[in-house]
């Protein structure tokens, strides 16, 4: 069974909330808890009910799975984060996507040299194409 370090997913929590440009408090009135509620998640000091982990992922674009694991390394959150929304959610996909290469690469100017070889690795699921 997979022990959830509650500490690390609020940190995750945070990163993208940071990258969504979003306050504790819009992300708080978003999936209907206080703001209080959301600074002791990313301090893990609360866990999530499946229904509040469900309703993150949805407002913070993103999958369960990567608030809950390592599934990107914190360089290329920084990278994606200093990216248009539309461009972020297309690198994450491709950054995600089962063996990706240089020229499967989106049609924008990717920094390649930035996405660190754990980017790269390959996963096993089929992940949402976000628009």
């Amino acid at each position: 069974m997979m022990r959830v370090d509650y500490k690390a997913f609020g940190k995750r929590l945070r990163e993208y909330r940071l990258a969504r440009h979003l306050t504790q408090e819009q992300l708080g009135e978003l999936v209907g808890v206080s703001y209080q509620h959301i600074g002791m998640l990313e301090r893990g000091k609360r866990s999530p009910s499946m229904e509040m982990l469900i309703s993150l992922c949805y407002v913070l674009d993103c999958t369960c799975d990567s608030l809950l694991t390592d599934s990107l390394p914190e360089q290329t959150i920084y990278m994606l984060r200093q990216r248009p929304r539309r461009l972020r959610n297309t690198l994450t996909n491709w950054v995600l996507a089962d063996q990706p290469d240089e020229s499967s690469a989106p049609d924008y100017a990717v920094d390649l040299h930035l996405l660190p070889p754990l980017a790269f690795s390959a996963i096993d699921e089929e992940l949402p194409i976000y628009s």
